[in-house]
């Protein structure tokens, strides 16, 4: 998959990010070509943080099935957006917040394998 259509999914997944992610996209200068890890370490990160203060629920269960759609895709790319740009993230930096996500199998699943290797709480 091309950063074009990682970020247009992104899009769809989040709709309340779209005039951020266009802002964000048109000031990096390269659009809906902007690079996916980009766009979701300064603007989803940021959204996720926030909706885990807000503790809100919605936005945590859509987070879960945005990565499980990701990994879903059988696309190498998406699926390293997916696990390195949220799901390591998560589990080395955000750790209590992996427990809040409703995450599916495959997200579970690099969860676990970071826990294993020792690399997250």
């Amino acid at each position: 998959m091309t950063e074009h259509e990682l970020n247009a999914i992104l899009m769809d997944a989040f709709p309340e990010l779209k005039e951020e992610l266009t802002l964000y996209m048109e000031e990096d200068g390269d659009g809906m070509d902007t690079g996916c890890f980009l766009t979701h370490e300064d603007v989803l990160h940021p959204f996720i943080d926030q909706a885990s203060k807000d503790e809100d629920q919605q936005i945590l269960k859509r987070v879960g099935a945005y990565v499980e759609r990701l990994l879903n895709l059988n696309d190498e790319y998406a699926e390293n957006v997916a696990i390195i740009g949220i799901v390591e993230w998560i589990a080395l930096d955000r750790p209590a917040l992996a427990s809040l996500i409703p995450f599916g199998p495959k997200a579970q699943a690099a969860i676990s394998e970071y826990r294993a290797e020792g690399n997250a709480q």
